[in-house]
């Protein structure tokens, strides 16, 4: 069951209920996974701890054993993924449609929130990034009031986390027509194309690097002088 769907008296009183209909023990105790510091949950997991203590629940740590509850193969683990990097898809999409001139950037970062969280993706690794204009080149940049406007490279970047799997995309839009920035565009898929080209079993890491780095810096070169 998802704890946000319960204020915290329904969600420790469900808790003690199910522990007494099945203890093992004169005293119902619950596991914490320490490992598990997902921030938008610390305060309620804390004050939940607080509040089962207060009903003669007993707490222990039980990180190992959970990490082996969630531990999954490869087969296991790469449905999940690809859920979570469809739903992600489905938030780029949506925040496409809503890009035009003049919305403000925290708007369209709302827009893509909503759909991740309607599609059962309540968790972030960090808050939705939507960064316009010249905030686009800002590493890891907050997203802003700014509003948008007829041009603008538009740096989108999510963070989505479902039970411990997560995903780091990072995609830029382009709102209306810019020839610059979208031979700019053009040059950098190429660079991501030759590197998935190289990506074979046994390759090392570096290989990769070092065809993106030698590409994309080419690249950079020809922007300059044309």
């Amino acid at each position: 069951m998802l704890v946000e769907n319960f204020t915290l008296e329904e969600l420790a009183r469900r808790i003690v209920n199910i522990l007494r209909r099945n203890k093992a023990s004169k005293r119902p105790i619950i596991g914490i996974n320490k490992a598990w510091r997902r921030a938008k949950l610390t305060f309620l997991y804390i004050d939940l701890i607080y509040r089962l203590r207060s009903q003669d629940v007993g707490a222990v740590d039980a990180t190992g054993v959970l990490a082996q509850a969630f531990d999954k193969s490869f087969e296991e683990g790469l449905p999940i993924v690809r859920w979570i990097s469809d739903e992600a898809s489905k938030a780029l999409q949506t925040m496409e449609k809503a890009l035009r001139s003049g919305v403000r950037e925290y708007k369209i970062a709302t827009i893509a929130d909503k759909v991740l969280d309607e599609n059962g993706i309540i968790d972030r690794w960090f808050s939705t990034i939507v960064a316009s204009g010249p905030r686009a080149s800002a590493p890891h940049a907050k997203t802003s009031t700014r509003r948008i406007s007829p041009g603008d490279p538009v740096v989108v970047g999510l963070e989505p986390i479902w039970m411990g799997y997560d995903g780091c995309i990072a995609y830029t839009f382009i709102v209306g027509q810019n020839a610059y920035w979208e031979r700019i565009l053009e040059d950098m898929v190429e660079v991501i194309r030759a590197g998935l080209e190289q990506m074979k079993p046994g390759t090392p890491a570096r290989v990769l690097d070092e065809v993106s780095l030698k590409l994309s810096g080419s690249a950079a070169t020809q922007t300059t002088h044309t």
